[in-house]
């Protein structure tokens, strides 16, 4: 037998017991496939950015409120799983709870992306197991049915009923959400994504490893997408435009005396290379506590700086 089968909608999926493929394809109200087009306006930009924490929960309460079980259960899972739409919408019962015991995973089953096609398992949290537990107490959906093979984002009323929620039935809820709890910057199905990488950066400002934590999670090429996901680098540049203004109303527009800031350098370095310098330093500082002879001492916090140096060029 191949190792690849046709799927009903024409797409090939891996014969793995640990893989899945998700490409989930969107239907029109007759049963015949829809062709999405980008929502992006010809000359405007169309990013999105990830919601507040008091927004974040102005929505989930919109679609309490509302009783839109699956949007709360979707909205739920993308900001605490940090995946993208597409994948989200492919989910089968069976990524979340294992099929022989019927208990839930520790973390997902993993999936291939749709987008990057590259693989993940995020890690299966209490937050996840709420929202999936008063999904099913409210629509009376039971995962297990099925041998736990039907979709999460399964419809289970309205014209339809029986097929995966479309990304425009995803984009809709989410903007007609935000529009009633008066969220006015640009959000999306992406600010879901967006929501977990920013969180934890406020959860962990001091932390110099939550960056490529985060990155590793998020399975970017680098941290400088992360930063520029997570609107840290906008940040950066907002606080800069900011600094101009007061410079600008203080001694352009008004009368104060300006000085220069002093030059002196600054040594940058990114979190990793931090990270590494630290333990090497804290490491030393452990092997050499009892020694007496002071060039010890000196020796090592040379070979410290020597990596300091080398790592700046």
């Amino acid at each position: 037998m191949s190792e690849l089968a046709l799927r009903f909608d024409g797409m090939p999926i891996c014969h793995n017991n640990n893989i899945v493929e998700l490409h989930p394809v969107k239907y029109k109200k007759d049963g015949t496939p829809k062709n999405i087009k980008s929502n992006a306006q010809k000359g405007k930009k169309s990013e999105v950015f990830y919601f507040k924490i008091e927004d974040a929960n102005k929505i989930l309460h919109y679609f309490e409120d509302n009783e839109m079980w699956l949007h709360y259960l979707l909205f739920a899972l993308s900001v605490n799983l940090a995946r993208r739409n597409g994948d989200m919408r492919g989910l089968k019962w069976k990524h979340f709870f294992d099929p022989r015991t019927g208990n839930y995973r520790e973390s997902m089953l993993e999936i291939k992306e749709e987008k990057t096609g590259k693989f993940a398992n995020p890690h299966i949290n209490n937050a996840v197991r709420n929202a999936i537990r008063l999904y099913c107490e409210k629509t009376g959906c039971v995962p297990s049915e099925n041998a736990y093979e039907n979709p999460v984002c399964l419809q289970l009323s309205g014209n339809y009923k029986g097929r995966v929620l479309s990304y425009d039935g995803c984009r809709k809820a989410i903007k007609k959400a935000a529009e009633a709890v008066g969220i006015t910057y640009n959000v999306g199905t992406h600010s879901c994504r967006k929501t977990f990488g920013a969180t934890a950066m406020q959860l962990h400002p001091q932390d110099p490893r939550i960056l490529e934590t985060v990155s590793g999670i998020y399975n970017h090429s680098n941290t400088r997408v992360t930063e520029a996901y997570t609107n840290r680098t906008k940040e950066c540049v907002d606080d800069l435009h900011d600094e101009i203004g007061d410079c600008f109303d203080r001694y352009i527009a008004g009368d104060e005396s300006f000085s220069v800031a002093s030059n002196s350098p600054v040594v940058s370095l990114n979190s990793a290379d931090l990270c590494t310098i630290l333990q090497l330093a804290y490491e030393a500082g452990l092997d050499n506590a009892g020694a007496t002879d002071a060039m010890i001492h000196v020796d090592t916090f040379a070979n410290i700086m020597a990596m300091v140096e080398q790592v700046i060029k």
